[in-house]
């Protein structure tokens, strides 16, 4: 390909070369007179600005987000584990009678109570320390 360009540029020197050298002028006042305009008018360099701003922004958001989340929100149950919670509980073991033979547990004593079993003060006396 370079070697056939050479030989077209050998045979045809005068009007080809001469359209090449124009060419090459006018592309260099074209050049001039863009860079003339720009320096007339600064703020058409505002959208770059605009575009690095909103890009370096993006990438600060996008930052903190995966900061907060592996800060913060990794070590926080999820919605599943707080609607059933496993508890270690007591075990109660109970004769035919149902009278209490033994209370087993590892560290805490832990029974379930149902809210309508509690005395009307427990509730109460909760309400009113949580208002202080």
């Amino acid at each position: 390909m370079i070697k056939h360009l050479h030989l077209v540029l050998n045979k045809t020197q005068g009007a080809f070369t001469w359209t090449i050298t124009n060419f090459l002028i006018r592309l260099r006042i074209a050049k001039k007179e863009i860079q003339k305009y720009l320096k007339m008018f600064p703020f058409s360099t505002i959208p770059y600005s605009f575009l690095t701003v909103l890009t370096l922004s993006l990438i600060l958001v996008t930052f903190f987000m995966v900061w907060f989340y592996f800060s913060f929100l990794d070590g926080l149950p999820s919605v599943s584990q707080l609607s059933s919670p496993n508890i270690a509980m007591s075990t109660q073991i109970f004769d035919r009678s149902g009278i209490l033979l033994y209370k087993i547990y590892a560290q805490k004593n832990r029974i379930p109570v149902k809210l309508d079993e509690l005395p009307k003060y427990v509730p109460q006396a909760t309400i009113a320390v949580e208002a202080r």
